[in-house]
């Protein structure tokens, strides 16, 4: 190959960074924090995906479908795998702003601050619930509404309780905060909400308190008082202490699940974006090389393989990047010689001009043509 050849003659050692073609890539930490109000607008799986694009930039799968005559050229649909990763990426979203929002209320001590849980009308907390794959977000979405809803409810009066201590000695030794059992006031908050809690919390009236002859049941309105004062003096402060590392436990192991997913949209963007570059340069072509230095004009045939055959390509570029109709390619050859192409796709993709720069002090013009399309398998 004449372009081989030309770049070997002397041996370099001066090493030539890529120009920079493509904006600077989106951040993931910004993405993550994106303002509350934009991830609370989503509430489908489209409005989700545009919210990823609307981030990551467009997501296109490579094709080599040639356009038909007199028809607009249809953009392939997206594997399905890529699409449910955009979507669980905003929903990751979702549950991390989900998570820090009620964790802020409930460290602020704000108790009814989160009330639109109980709106059955919010379409992004339906959504996100519907696509969530995360069994402890269901879980602290039961446990904060059990929370706010008892939380919500009137505090205690002061009044006398003479038989207090044994009413809560009861309720200690039959149910634990921590107990994972169905007789766990954790179990029982996520399965039985709170009208769940409130039913415990009258039982002994029924039970022990009923198998003591001297002991006289209180009013309707005092055995409120009971239930109360346990619930606000006990109860609560424990349920929230729980809810409160759970939701920090919850929110740091999903920015490590989201980070992941972001991870891969963008491999499989880059990945995508290297097919559709490979695929225009596809076939066989004419090159034609100005040397600058001694106005020599050399010849040589490049071939590109398709895609899926361009790992077995000998010599192949180390990098190839395409952006609109720029071009740049990047040679690495022995003993530390390194050429660089910039170039400009023109007339449907059949040809291509621009210059080369080698750490040789090689510069000149390049001019090509293609003369033989890709053999597209």
């Amino acid at each position: 190959m004449g372009l081989l050849a030309l770049s070997m003659v002397l041996a370099g050692e001066v090493s030539l960074g890529p120009t920079p073609l493509f904006a600077k890539e989106p951040n993931f930490e910004k993405f993550l924090n994106t303002p509350t109000q934009k991830i609370t607008a989503v509430t489908s799986n489209l409005q989700a995906q545009a919210f990823v694009r609307a981030a990551m930039g467009p997501f296109i799968q490579a094709t080599s479908h040639k356009k038909s005559r007199g028809r607009r050229h249809k953009k392939p649909p997206l594997p399905t795998t890529i699409t449910q990763k955009m979507v669980n990426l905003a929903a990751g979203v979702a549950t991390w702003h989900f998570s820090s929002e009620m964790e802020m209320q409930l460290h602020q001590g704000h108790k009814r601050g989160m009330s639109f849980l109980h709106d059955t009308s919010n379409d992004h907390l339906t959504w996100l619930t519907k696509v969530s794959t995360q069994p402890e977000l269901h879980r602290v979405f039961a446990l904060a509404n059990t929370y706010f809803e008892l939380a919500a409810t009137q505090q205690p009066a002061i009044v006398e309780l003479p038989h207090y201590a044994r009413y809560a000695e009861y309720l200690h030794q039959q149910y634990s905060i921590w107990t994972k059992e169905n007789k766990g006031w954790l179990t029982i908050a996520e399965k039985a909400g709170a009208q769940g809690v409130t039913q415990r919390l009258h039982e002994y009236w029924n039970t022990e308190a009923s198998k003591e002859r001297n002991f006289p049941a209180p009013s309707v309105q005092n055995q409120e008082s009971y239930a109360a004062r346990y619930l606000h003096q006990h109860y609560l402060p424990l349920h929230q202490a729980y809810l409160q590392a759970a939701l920090v436990k919850l929110q740091m192991e999903t920015e490590h699940r989201t980070r992941v997913i972001w991870n891969r949209l963008r491999q499989w963007q880059t990945d995508q974006k290297r097919k559709r570059g490979l695929l225009r340069l596809c076939g066989t072509w004419q090159w034609l090389i100005h040397n600058h230095q001694n106005h020599g004009d050399y010849k040589t045939v490049m071939i590109y393989p398709p895609p899926s055959q361009y790992d077995r390509m000998d010599p192949k570029p180390a990098k190839i990047q395409v952006q609109g109709d720029t071009v740049y390619i990047r040679w690495e050859f022995p003993r530390g010689i390194i050429q660089e192409e910039s170039l400009l796709f023109s007339e449907k993709d059949r040809a291509l001009s621009g210059t080369f720069v080698n750490n040789m002090g090689h510069n000149g013009s390049i001019t090509g043509r293609r003369v033989k399309p890709c053999k597209e398998k």
